[in-house]
């Protein structure tokens, strides 16, 4: 009964990763736009922000957004596969 909930978390979190990975390669502008929102509103990130270190990380991660998404939808285009099958 346990294997069976755990193995349905777990498809659950392959189709969101999928999802992730669409929206980072078809709609790139709308997340670097979600992410400047979040961090107007997410109170956590100034509190924690005397501990950063990196500076200027967005800019790194979203200067690759289309190989990252195209990496993670082949990761999980993968995995989903797998999961049915098994």
């Amino acid at each position: 009964m346990l294997g069976i909930a755990i193995k349905d978390v777990i498809g659950l979190l392959g189709i969101v990763f999928f999802l992730m990975s669409l929206f980072l390669l078809f709609m790139p502008v709308q997340v670097r736009q979600f992410n400047d929102f979040s961090k107007k509103w997410i109170s956590v990130r100034r509190v924690l922000r005397c501990m950063e270190i990196t500076k200027n990380v967005d800019d790194k991660f979203f200067s690759k957004i289309k190989l990252i998404g195209s990496v993670s939808l082949v990761l999980t285009v993968v995995y989903l596969c797998w999961y049915l099958i098994y």
